[in-house]
């Protein structure tokens, strides 16, 4: 056993080190880990990223959705539009998310 241990330590070396990085990568925090974050168009300009309004991360879609509707009371923008979204990440520069839910619905492109 010794002597295998001794032969392939290499190979055990990049294989502890595989591991550990794949632990440490779920944790990374790449996205809005599970969370809701709600996206605001004003204007309901979807082509003016520059503008859009991000809120703080929720626990759920109903605290987002709360968050919009204060955010529009606010605004008084009869144009705004907004979508709750759920576990979002970013990937090749777009947000990629596993579910979103319309608030407002007034978007233009």
């Amino acid at each position: 056993m010794k002597n295998w241990i001794k032969e392939n330590w290499l190979g055990l070396v990049a294989i502890l080190f595989l591991l550990i990085l794949l632990v440490f990568s779920g944790s990374k925090n790449s996205g809005t880990n599970g969370k809701w974050q709600a996206i605001y168009y004003p204007d309901g300009c979807l082509n003016c990223e520059d503008n859009y309004i991000y809120s703080p991360f929720y626990d759920t879609v109903n605290e987002c959705i709360q968050w919009v509707n204060d955010k529009a009371e606010t605004r008084r923008g009869n144009t705004d539009a907004a979508e709750c979204a759920f576990d979002c990440k970013k990937d090749s520069g777009f947000l990629v998310c596993e579910e979103t839910v319309d608030v407002l619905g007034r978007a233009s492109y």
